[in-house]
């Protein structure tokens, strides 16, 4: 399967693809025990609501350590999956077909253990969804606050307009954020969470929602050592998931009086080069956690452009092989978790993770998919690495990936905090 993940790359990265292919190198996962085994529940999610339904016809591939497959498997009635995980076991493939789309994730130096709760989106859900349409009506508050902006869930609001929310059937709604920003410098931010769970056909917003103490925000500084970023943006973290998400150009504010919880992040790009098929960038990211909005802000994204372009250059001289292909990214940034691949095109979906350093196979897949596959074009392939800083690489990721999905939560752990990512991304032409 390699040999069409390089089409139209080689050249990007100045021939590096002549290379030789690797050797076997060793697995990160370890032997595995006859009493392993594999779980996880599988779903199809509403995207106006989260209400799921249980999926049955993902295709979950166990792979031996060359990358030849060993089992397939499927989800039974209720989505769930409890298999042995053989012990010549060695990665994993999650395959989802819908329509002629592929969605692929494929797991490397892969042990049994806990996928958690998977899920994927389906919008011809939504008509299980119970929305309600809400007028919303900002006078009030446009009289009051005449020199700020209004905004509910992100969008502006300018005049009274109709808005429809959505829920599980059933459930409550989830909280709906509202802030007002100043048009001067001097003046100042306020937010509330409002609850439309009444019996109501009209949302007023009106002063007294944003007239407490805890209702005033604070503008977000940062210091960033390379002066480069491209885009930042803040929000705060409550249960039901990110709320206050505000971006630059504009001034950035936190609502610590709403959210213990609030988030600064940062982006860098570069313009690596182009040729006639192509172009290359490389792409950094960091999120931290702001525990005190009013002291300067940290970012440090990361800036190891050409260290991560000549691993993947590396790992690149042996993708046209059919053998194995080392890779070791070990040395750049701290706390990583892992590699991670991604593969897009019209209808296709295809990510790869593994450790810092190890071994990619050649994958294979069941014919069926392989034939679908092959009838794909690739329209952009990178690769990156990230982590959230903290020990226990991709084992210890997937771990808590798993834990997190069956919390019942959006409120991510702490481990999550501190987001570090870098990439090379090639868009084929």
């Amino acid at each position: 399967m390699k040999g069409k993940l390089v089409l139209g790359l080689c050249s990007m990265f100045l021939g590096a693809c002549g290379g030789s292919g690797g050797s076997d190198g060793s697995s990160g996962s370890g032997p595995n025990t006859p009493s392993a085994r594999l779980v996880g529940d599988f779903f199809q999610q509403a995207t106006a609501c989260d209400l799921r339904v249980a999926n049955t016809s993902v295709q979950i591939v166990v792979h031996k350590k060359d990358g030849s497959v060993a089992a397939v498997h499927w989800p039974d009635s209720n989505g769930h999956l409890d298999i042995p995980w053989p012990a010549d076991a060695e990665h994993l493939t999650l395959i989802k077909n819908t329509n002629g789309a592929l969605d692929i994730d494929t797991a490397l130096d892969f042990s049994g253990e806990d996928l958690g709760i998977r899920v994927s989106y389906d919008a011809s859900l939504n008509e299980s969804c119970e929305c309600k349409t809400l007028v919303v009506d900002p006078s009030q508050l446009m009289s009051t606050y005449p020199e700020h902006s209004i905004y509910l869930q992100g969008n502006k609001v300018v005049e009274s307009s109709s808005r429809s929310f959505c829920k599980v059937p059933g459930q409550q709604y989830s909280s709906v954020d509202l802030w007002l920003t100043p048009s001067q410098s001097n003046d100042n931010a306020y937010g509330a969470l409002l609850d439309i769970n009444a019996n109501m056909e009209q949302l007023e917003l009106t002063p007294g929602m944003v007239s407490g103490s805890n209702n005033m925000g604070q503008e977000v500084s940062f210091y960033e050592p390379y002066g480069d970023v491209d885009y930042l943006r803040v929000y705060g973290l409550n249960a039901d998931g990110r709320r206050h998400q505000m971006g630059t150009p504009s001034p950035l504010y936190v609502f610590p009086g709403i959210h213990s919880n609030n988030f600064l992040q940062g982006y860098r790009t570069k313009f690596l080069g182009s040729t006639a098929e192509g172009e290359m960038t490389y792409h950094a990211a960091r999120r931290m956690k702001v525990t005190d909005p009013g002291q300067m802000q940290n970012l440090e994204i990361a800036d190891n452009d050409q260290q991560l372009l000549v691993a993947v250059n590396a790992l690149l001289q042996g993708f046209d092989s059919d053998s194995a292909v080392n890779y070791n990214i070990e040395g750049i940034g701290s706390g990583r978790a892992g590699l991670f691949v991604w593969v897009y095109g019209p209808g296709l979906d295809w990510s790869i993770d593994g450790p810092l350093k190890g071994t990619v196979p050649d994958l294979n897949l069941p014919p069926d998919v392989e034939t679908l596959f092959e009838t794909k074009t690739i329209s952009s392939i990178s690769f990156s690495s990230s982590g959230y800083r903290q020990s226990g690489g991709i084992n210890e990721l997937r771990k808590q990936l798993a834990t997190e999905s069956r919390s019942g939560s959006k409120l991510r752990p702490a481990f999550f905090d501190n987001y570090d990512y870098e990439e090379i991304r090639v868009n084929v032409y």
